[in-house]
């Protein structure tokens, strides 16, 4: 594997794309001849470039962001594709993560695949079909903003093996620099369809409700809501009016097809792994947020020594030891539960750590977290 870049100079929008083209052909010439599969990365430090207003002015089908909750996190904006892992059926983590593995190295830390995994295994219905079971990619091109060298990088990633210079270069010509586009709200929505409507939304809270006082267990309702807009709909415009509330979160887009988009903002983080460090926490048990600090004091009090709030948090944490304890040599549940303050509402949330025992990998996780 190999990452090449320019540290010593900083180009602007105006000229990154003839950086780059250099960088490429230097890249290309010293190591395409290698007989190992691998990815090669190319990377220029660029200037005066937002990276939501770089993504926003592409055409390009396929198209991803992702910015982390943290101040250290990356934020990234990626068009095109190097590699693909997709699946419409039933998924195999751990051939997922062996694809995974071949490419991805402590030697390119930035080097990362965006995308996810479904929750119910098997066919996905047909709004989701561009997702799959799985869906996954290397982007051809990334631009990169990196927080703890305060740098901008364009970057992009090849596979000599599967690539070759010409395709890469007219890639590169279709990326546009210099428009900064003006994102537009989609306005308000002609027409909403929920699923289920209010009968049938009444109808399962009451199922739900006679299934608990049989049993004890906790249950998530869900229902399905259809905004119809008079203009198309920009996911970049929305992610963008999304950023726009001053709240620490995981926002991400992933669009793998022109005509279909998934967009997302959440506090929450499944897992994080370090080495074999396990960092989780459990989220559960909601207050809104008061206008006022006195309010806003009474309502955490309210959350924090409520019975049933409280009693639902402990069965997400109970379902987390249950399934991560068998993985761990050792696990610690923080003793007591705190606040996770948002900008709309604020959680009980629980930190957990563990260490995991030898030859337990992401796949394992994932599929028992799952």
């Amino acid at each position: 594997m190999e990452q090449t870049q320019d540290n010593k100079r900083t180009f602007t929008a105006h000229s990154a794309a003839e950086a780059m083209k250099a960088k490429i052909k230097e890249v290309w010439e010293r190591h395409h001849h290698c007989e190992k599969k691998r990815i090669l990365r190319a990377q220029v430090t660029v200037e005066g470039l937002d990276l939501l207003a770089w993504l926003g002015a592409q055409t390009h089908n396929i198209r991803i962001y992702f910015s982390g909750r943290d101040h250290e996190d990356l934020e990234v904006a990626g068009i095109g594709a190097v590699d693909i892992i997709d699946c419409y059926d039933h998924l195999n983590y751990k051939k997922t993560f062996k694809h995974m593995k071949q490419f991805l190295s402590s030697d390119l830390p930035h080097l990362r695949y965006y995308g996810g995994f479904s929750f119910r295994q098997g066919t996905p219905d047909e709004e989701w079909r561009s997702f799959g079971t799985a869906r996954l990619i290397i982007p051809r091109f990334e631009l990169l903003k990196d927080p703890n060298h305060q740098c901008t990088y364009l970057v992009c990633n090849l596979i000599p093996e599967k690539d070759t210079l010409p395709t890469v270069m007219e890639e590169l010509e279709t990326i546009v620099f210099n428009s900064i586009p003006r994102f537009h709200s989609p306005g308000k929505p002609l027409s909403r369809t929920d699923n289920p409507n209010h009968r049938g939304w009444t109808e399962n809270v009451q199922r739900e409700v006679d299934y608990i006082k049989r049993d004890r267990y906790q249950t998530v309702l869900a229902r399905k809501v259809d905004l119809m807009f008079e203009n198309q709909i920009d996911p970049v415009a929305l992610l963008y009016f999304l950023k726009q509330l001053p709240t620490m979160r995981y926002d991400f887009m992933f669009q793998f097809e022109s005509c279909c988009s998934f967009i997302g903002s959440s506090p929450e983080r499944f897992y994080k792994r370090k080495g074999r460090k396990l960092i989780s926490a459990a989220v559960a048990g909601t207050r809104s947020r008061g206008k006022k600090e006195q309010d806003d004091h009474q309502l955490a009090e309210e959350l924090m020594h409520s019975d049933k709030e409280r009693r639902e948090h402990d069965f997400v944490i109970q379902t987390m030891i249950e399934g991560l304890k068998p993985l761990c040599t050792t696990m610690e549940v923080e003793p007591k539960k705190g606040l996770l303050k948002l900008n709309e509402v604020q959680h009980l949330i629980t930190h957990l750590n563990g260490i995991l025992k030898d030859g337990v990998d992401d796949d394992r996780l994932i599929e028992t977290l799952h």
